[in-house]
C-alpha cells in the first residue's frame, strides 16, 4: 500500500497467494483474464450459447435446454469455476425467460433448489407481508450471530425457521401478482412492472420517498 514514509513510497502489508484485493488495479485485469478461457470454452462446447461478463457479473444466453440441466452449459461453467477456486453465490443467481415451462422442465434436481426466476410482487398487501417476514428473518439472523454461547443454538434455530417461513411465503405468491425480470449492471430487464419497481426503488434510494407517486409507464 502507499506509504509516504517508505523509501519507495510503498510498504508490504501482507502476502496473498490467491484472489485479488478489492480495488486493486491488477485485480480488474487479472480476473477477466482468468474468466476468458472458461467463457470461450463454454461457447465452443455448447453452440448457440453466448457468454457475457463485466468483471464478476456473468450472463448466459440461449436455449434453456442447452444451458440448464445436468451436464448443460451452466453445470460446465460452475465446474470450471470450482477448478480455479471461484465460488459463485447461488443466492444472487437470476433467471429470465420467455418460455418458463421449458426452463422449469430443463432444470436438474440440484438446480431446482437454488436457481429461481426473480420477480417482484405487484400486490401491495402481499408485498408488505412478504417484506415483513423477510425483515423478521434478517433481524433474527443478525441476533443469532451476536447471541451469547448459551443461547446461540436456539437463536440460530429460530433464525432458520423464520428464513424458511419467509421463503415459503414468497414461493406461494400467485402468478397473477408476480412481475419477472433480472437486474444487472445498474439496469433492469423483463416485465414492465419489474422495471418500474426497479426504477421506483432507485428513485427512493437517491431522492427519498416523501410521497407515494406514479411510477409512470414504460414506453
Amino acid at each position: 500500500m502507499r506509504d509516504a514514509t517508505a523509501a519507495r513510497g510503498l510498504k508490504q502489508v501482507c502476502e496473498g497467494r490467491a484472489g485479488g484485493p478489492q480495488g486493486s488495479a491488477l485485480t480488474c485485469i487479472v480476473f477477466p483474464v482468468l474468466l476468458d478461457g472458461i467463457l470461450k470454452e463454454t461457447e465452443r462446447r455448447f453452440p448457440g450459447v453466448e457468454t457475457k461478463a463485466i468483471q464478476d457479473d456473468l450472463g448466459l444466453y440461449g436455449d434453456p435446454a442447452i444451458i440448464l440441466g445436468e451436464g448443460g452449459a451452466l453445470d460446465f461453467i460452475l465446474a470450471e469455476f470450482q477448478k480455479v477456486d471461484l465460488k459463485p453465490n447461488h443466492k444472487k443467481f437470476q433467471a429470465d425467460t420467455i418460455s418458463p415451462a421449458e426452463s422449469q422442465a430443463a432444470l436438474s434436481a440440484k438446480q431446482k433448489r437454488w436457481f429461481k426466476r426473480t420477480f417482484v410482487i405487484t400486490n401491495p398487501v402481499l408485498r408488505s407481508q412478504v417484506k415483513h417476514a423477510e425483515t423478521r428473518a434478517s433481524e433474527a439472523k443478525a441476533a443469532a450471530a451476536n447471541a451469547p454461547p448459551a443461547t446461540k443454538a436456539e437463536a440460530e434455530a429460530e433464525a432458520q425457521l423464520l428464513a424458511a417461513a419467509a421463503e415459503a411465503m414468497s414461493a406461494t405468491v400467485p402468478e397473477v401478482h408476480r412481475a419477472y425480470g433480472t437486474t444487472g449492471c445498474g439496469a433492469a430487464v423483463g416485465d414492465d412492472a419489474y422495471a418500474q419497481a426497479f426504477l421506483l426503488r432507485k428513485e427512493r434510494e437517491l431522492c427519498g420517498d416523501p410521497e407515494p407517486g406514479d411510477v409512470g409507464t414504460i414506453a
